[in-house]
């Protein structure tokens, strides 16, 4: 009876054992599952943090680590508008800038109700009123510009009130380079080795 006993205890123990390590790994499979949501949740909530204190680029970080939801989604949206509105803001006012920021917060809908939603309706109408004032400047600066004429250069072409063209026709001859620089509503302008010969209106 004595060995009976001794391989039945030894049973029990190997099979302690073996509950032992499957209630281990439950939990462990159990607690990631729990930590990975925290640490989401509290990588959302760092974002907002950072969000009212303003740091754009870790508030960026922060919910690009949160859980994929609506609000981290709308949020990551406002704060990367944020981002390009302080460069616009900052730099030289590039109306790209703006429309970069603009198109950002054009992916909210206006009936979006969750986290900062009015912070992001005030930043919407703060960027399309900036945006809408850079444009008209630009557009009065173009005018003050002259329009392209007979003996300019390439440069001097850019810098008038066309501009940059659409696209660029080039032809190589036996006297060198000729350029039709396309420009919207059928304007042209030709160019041969650098210098305008023909501007059509």
């Amino acid at each position: 009876m004595g060995e009976h006993q001794t391989a039945q205890t030894e049973k029990w123990r190997g099979l302690r054992w073996l509950l032992l390590g499957v209630g281990v790994i439950f939990l462990l499979v159990y607690a990631s599952g729990h930590v990975e949501s925290y640490t989401e949740k509290t990588a959302y909530e760092q974002a907002i943090r950072s969000i009212k204190e303003q740091d754009w680029a870790k508030a960026q970080r922060q919910l690009q680590d949160a859980d994929n939801t609506e609000d981290a989604h709308m949020l990551l949206k406002y704060v990367k508008a944020q981002r390009e509105f302080a460069a616009a803001k900052a730099g030289n006012s590039d109306i790209n800038r703006y429309a970069a920021a603009l198109s950002e917060l054009n992916d909210v809908p206006d009936t979006y109700r969750g986290d900062l939603h009015q912070d992001i309706m005030v930043l919407k109408r703060e960027i399309r009123q900036a945006w809408q004032a850079r444009l008209k400047q630009s557009q009065a600066e173009r005018a003050k510009r002259q329009a392209p004429k007979v003996g300019m250069t390439e440069e001097e072409v850019r810098k008038s009130s066309w501009g940059e063209p659409k696209y660029i026709n080039q032809t190589k001859t036996e006297k060198g380079v000729v350029e039709q620089w396309v420009y919207p509503a059928y304007q042209f302008v030709y160019l041969e080795n650098g210098k305008v010969t023909i501007v059509r209106p």
